[in-house]
């Protein structure tokens, strides 16, 4: 297992990040729906923690890297000089939708986040997956099979609770545009908010002749205090809908994926699609996005091939004498 080392002179009083939580078990506080019950499944840590920097092989921040960054740069500046004057790089973890932020970071940091747009991506950045829950064991999920048309699902947050945020949205989106063009962004419409990407996905299919099971909420489902339902209905109707849907699967070989600039002709993608894809081979599709779950995309096997000196896609960034 990789060895981490964490300096504890200036330490700050911040949540520790997620991937410490099978070594630390500290507290999940309850506002983060349904987060407990993912946990559960990492009872193993990823990593061992030593206690001095020569055991070592990595010096590692404990707490999500964005807040560190904007709370106490002094502690992590610290952990830089302290990890270059051992000859050791700096693995960093941040688990928050930040995405729009690009860091400075020393040649011998590590950042893994979970979102980051490609073109903004640099090259000591790692994407890690989410910690996501087994809803196929928990609540008996199974690939759907036989003849039946091909459904799109979506359950979550997709509409303004009023006008006065909606409008104040638009806003806030106009001027995010202008100073994405005024710093020449290469991609600038890409980093429209994920609700106005879904709102015009969700409009342009409902009109086709696509079959679509949609449950439209104004609120973020992950957090008790922005829901407006009970937490049990919430989960309920999520799980409904990944059970009723086919393109609701996030991996490469069994999904549909519409680039933004053709997100005007998603239901035409959709349609030749389904035309493509016999219902049998769909099912097996599903099978095959267990498997690489299970083996490349679930946290604790993620790590252990990322820090696998001889499989790691990343040896060269990793493992490299500073």
């Amino acid at each position: 297992m990789t060895k981490v080392y964490i300096e504890q002179l200036g330490i700050p009083e911040l949540p520790f990040a997620l991937v410490f939580w099978p070594n630390f078990r500290f507290e999940i506080p309850s506002k983060r729906l349904f987060l407990r019950e993912i946990m559960e499944q990492y009872q193993t840590p990823f990593f061992t923690v030593v206690k001095t920097p020569e055991e070592a092989d990595f010096f590692a921040i404990p707490f999500e890297f964005f807040y560190v960054y904007d709370y106490d740069a002094t502690y992590l500046q610290t952990v830089f000089a302290l990890a270059k004057a051992n000859g050791k790089k700096v693995l960093l973890f941040d688990y928050t939708d930040y995405v729009d932020r690009v860091p400075t970071l020393p040649p011998h940091a590590v950042l893994f986040r979970v979102s980051v747009y490609r073109h903004h991506k640099q090259p000591n950045e790692i994407v890690m997956p989410y910690f996501v829950e087994h809803f196929g064991l928990r609540y008996g999920i199974t690939p759907r099979t036989g003849d039946r048309a091909i459904a799109v699902g979506y359950c979550g947050y997709s509409q303004f609770k009023n006008s006065v945020k909606k409008w104040r949205a638009y806003g806030k989106h106009i001027l995010q545009q202008l100073a994405l063009l005024s710093r020449f962004d290469r991609v600038p419409t890409v980093h429209t908010r994920g609700i106005f990407w879904r709102q015009r996905a969700m409009r342009l299919l409902q009109s086709s002749s696509v079959l679509c099971r949609f449950v439209v909420r104004p609120f973020y489902s992950g957090h008790r205090m922005s829901i407006t339902l009970d937490a049990n209905d919430i989960r309920r109707e999520y799980v409904e809908n990944l059970r009723d849907c086919d393109l609701a699967l996030c991996y490469e070989n069994c999904i549909v994926r519409v680039p933004s600039g053709k997100l005007a002709n998603i239901a035409g993608i959709v349609q030749a699609w389904t035309k493509t894809h016999p219902a049998e081979p769909i099912a097996a599709m599903e099978g095959n996005a267990r498997v690489v779950y299970d083996d490349y995309l679930r946290l604790d096997r993620f790590f252990s091939v990322v820090f696998d000196r001889e499989q790691s896609p990343y040896a060269e960034l990793l493992f490299t004498s500073i």
